[in-house]
């Protein structure tokens, strides 16, 4: 069965809930993922106060094998909201309206930006990263302050993801808002 949202769905819209389906879904953004059994899904978008930026620890990849990596795990599927390749091409991850799975404790009201590599990123992919920072900044009313590395939190103690100076990048957006 070939099961697609309607075309009036969009990003940033509402949660669309089909309980005829046999195992209930949300449709988000032509993505599915499986729910538990819930009696009403409203409309509703998550307060977002900070992003959290981090890498991959890989040389590939993009935000599909992600996905599987995290469903490997356990998780229902990819933790980032965003995913910037190594040409610097951001590709979507999770909807922004659902709460991401990349920052124990800071989830909620979070944005996720992956980047793929491990120590060193292309120009392209710090150029995209940069753009996507601020126009999340301008769309949701973060801080330039408010943008993190994963090691920066409680939740990403005893890690050094994501392997860059984010002050350096703090400062960078400070400087062009």
């Amino acid at each position: 069965m070939d099961l697609k949202a309607p075309s009036f769905f969009r990003r940033g819209s509402f949660f669309i809930f089909f309980p005829q389906l046999s195992h209930k879904h949300l449709f988000l953004k032509n993505l599915i993922y499986k729910v538990q059994p819930l009696s009403l899904i409203f409309a509703c978008m998550r307060k977002i106060d900070k992003i959290i930026v981090h890498c991959s620890d890989s040389f590939f990849g993009d935000a599909a094998l992600i996905d599987a990596w995290h469903k490997e795990r356990g998780f229902s599927g990819i933790g980032y909201h965003y995913v910037i390749l190594l040409n610097g091409v951001c590709e979507d991850g999770r909807p922004l309206e659902m709460i991401g799975a990349h920052c124990k404790g800071d989830n909620e009201k979070s944005i996720g930006i992956c980047l793929i590599g491990k120590d060193s990123f292309a120009d392209e992919q710090m150029a995209s990263l940069k753009e996507l920072c601020l126009k999340l900044m301008k769309e949701y009313g973060i801080k330039a302050s408010d943008i993190y590395g994963h090691s920066e939190r409680p939740g990403g103690k005893n890690k050094t993801c994501p392997n860059f100076d984010v002050k350096a990048l703090r400062e960078e957006l400070e400087a062009q808002i």
